[in-house]
């Protein structure tokens, strides 16, 4: 893990070991400035049934909104989920 992931994981106060920020940036959303957390998550077995045997087929990309302290300026958590 960077330095970088686990500041990002500090200060948004978030704990998932699954889930690895990649980068920040600054872009429109809904025609208003709103900041990005790029973040990816890492699956190394079935959630459900356990199997290792799993087979990777591209990404999904949510966007979760997270709450932030200053409302003038929406922060955002892109996700890169792992298509199984």
């Amino acid at each position: 893990m960077s330095s970088c992931n686990d500041c990002i994981k500090f200060s948004l106060n978030i704990k998932d070991p699954l889930l690895e920020f990649l980068d920040i940036s600054t872009g429109k959303y809904r025609n208003r400035e709103a900041k990005f957390y790029h973040a990816i998550v890492h699956l190394d077995h079935c959630l459900n049934c356990g199997s290792d045997n799993i087979v990777h087929n591209g990404h999904l990309y949510s966007n979760v909104r997270y709450p932030a302290l200053d409302a003038s300026l929406p922060v955002f958590i892109r996700i890169a989920k792992e298509r199984i």
